[in-house]
């Protein structure tokens, strides 16, 4: 995932976050979810009309430009 810049000077900075997306299949992980969903937005998705993704993250990355310098943090699983 990457965020949009939204100006030239890139001074609000861009995010990015790198990993693997693993569809769920497993029925009781489906239905926890549900059920954590439903408590806490009274809402719970029908099966099997949707798509549940768990994500592993592997790295993360921030990068700005402050008074002309470029700034760049990174986060990386370990």
């Amino acid at each position: 995932m990457h965020s949009t810049v939204w100006d030239r000077d890139a001074g609000e900075g861009q995010f990015r976050v790198s990993g693997l997306a693993v569809e769920v299949l497993d029925p009781g992980q489906r239905r926890r979810y549900g059920d954590a969903l439903f408590e806490k937005i009274q809402l719970r998705p029908e099966e099997p009309e949707y798509h549940l993704f768990s994500i592993d993250v592997k790295s993360a990355a921030f990068t700005a430009v402050r008074d002309g310098e470029m700034t760049h943090q990174v986060w990386k699983a370990a």
